[in-house]
């Protein structure tokens, strides 16, 4: 069976256009592909002879993807299952906002289990996961552009269009509800996202909660 499943999802690869590279031990089929589809990104940045120096993110940097939100399951072991990223309850419908600048390198729902996802690669380093939406308002290869107007965030898509949201939440793909899975990635490994977080901006989400 196992045999059959590796052979299955190699096939799958080459059919999306990724490098034919088995997932890690304990990886679900949704995680490895996820992680090709990262791996591929890197590789056509490693083409282009991006600088690789060190990049260091302090916390604070990134920003909330939701306005009100509150976690309804951590990162870390869950049950058998390791769970990759954090899950936000949030009603069908609400905006998602990108939590920095970035490049779109996926917007679609071909990797099923997550629905319609939108995954945004910042640098040559970090990229940031958002699973199980309703609709997505941005496409493959767009450029997001985040900037402060009076406190308020502006998003601006391919440097010229102002746009409201990145997406809305639903419960596409493998979900038994309305929420968003949230997930930070360093390079290919999912990182807990609270790791990029300032204690201020974590108290603001306990109050939000409330």
């Amino acid at each position: 069976m196992k045999i059959r499943l590796t052979a299955f999802l190699i096939g799958i690869s080459f059919f999306l256009g990724c490098a034919p590279i088995l997932p890690r031990p304990m990886l679900t089929a949704r995680q490895g592909l996820l992680d090709r589809m990262l791996f591929r990104s890197q590789s056509k940045s490693a083409s282009k002879k991006e600088p690789s120096k060190k990049i260091l993110i302090k916390p604070g940097f990134f920003q909330w993807p939701l306005e009100k939100m509150y976690i309804t399951s951590g990162f870390g072991r869950r049950g058998e299952r390791f769970h990759y990223g954090i899950d936000l309850r949030a009603a069908e419908g609400t905006p998602v906002y990108p939590i920095q600048s970035g490049i779109v390198i996926y917007a679609d729902s071909i990797l099923k289990g997550y629905g319609k996802m939108i995954v945004i690669r910042h640098n040559a380093r970090f990229s940031s996961v958002y699973a199980h939406n309703s609709k997505l308002y941005v496409q493959y290869r767009d450029c997001i552009d985040i900037k402060k107007d009076k406190n308020k965030t502006v998003i601006i898509k391919n440097k010229k269009q102002k746009i409201e949201k990145i997406a809305e939440t639903g419960k596409t793909g493998y979900a038994t509800g309305p929420h968003l899975h949230f997930e930070i990635r360093d390079g290919l490994e999912a990182v807990d996202p609270l790791v990029y977080y300032t204690k201020k901006q974590k108290t603001l989400l306990q109050k939000k909660a409330k």
